[in-house]
């Protein structure tokens, strides 16, 4: 049985368990991150992803962790057209087609004013609106998202993010059926949730698992 093409059901390495280890892993990390100033002129997304990649593999456990982890990795179709970039990419076992993503987006308030950024905005709509429309995860059931907290706390930032996209306009309804934050998947801390969406072109539904990294 397969989805997807030749994709074989494969993706089940990426259990629950599985999955919360991957998380763990960057919860723990995160303790000891702390984010380098920029040398360049890469965007701040892409200067945190990167140095955030380094550290988790510093960290990893060879023994238990049995991934590797990829910063900015291009996704190719069959034919090798480019049709996207993931920013934080985690691969188990020797199948380029089965891994676990994150796309990480900054979030801050950055107007003077003190009014809000569209930060959340682009959460939905550059973020998980990559899940929805099969760019990212294709043949998959699950991914994630990192939003790099730099302004209020992660329950705001999650509540934001929902609120937006509830609020969206029509092309979105198709995914409202069963979404949002449904529940926090580790015990106790509030910056992990796991939300549930339908997906377009009649794709099986995705589970998003969504990581708030404070990082002030």
């Amino acid at each position: 049985m397969s989805i997807s093409g030749n994709l074989s059901i494969k993706w089940e390495q990426f259990s629950p368990d599985d999955v919360c280890k991957i998380i763990k892993l960057i919860l723990d990390s995160n303790k000891s991150f702390k984010v380098p100033p920029k040398k360049t002129s890469s965007k701040l997304e892409d200067h945190i992803t990167n140095r955030f990649c380094a550290h988790l593999r510093n960290n990893k456990n060879r023994s238990t962790h049995f991934f590797c982890i990829e910063p900015q990795s291009d996704i190719l179709d069959d034919v090798g057209e480019l049709v996207g970039r993931i920013d934080l990419k985690f691969i188990s076992g020797n199948e380029e087609k089965v891994y676990f993503s994150f796309e990480c987006k900054v979030l801050r308030v950055t107007r003077p004013s003190g009014q809000i950024s569209a930060s959340y905005s682009e959460y939905v709509k550059e973020g998980m609106y990559r899940y929805f429309n099969g760019q990212y995860a294709q043949g998959l059931n699950k991914g994630g998202m990192l939003g790099y907290v730099q302004s209020h706390s992660p329950d705001y930032w999650a509540q934001k993010a929902s609120e937006k996209i509830n609020d969206s306009p029509q092309d979105y309804q198709i995914f409202q059926k069963g979404c949002w934050i449904n529940e926090k998947i580790l015990k106790g801390l509030s910056v992990c949730y796991r939300s549930t969406h339908h997906r377009m072109l009649g794709k099986s539904p995705i589970a998003i698992f969504h990581c708030f990294l404070i990082f002030i």
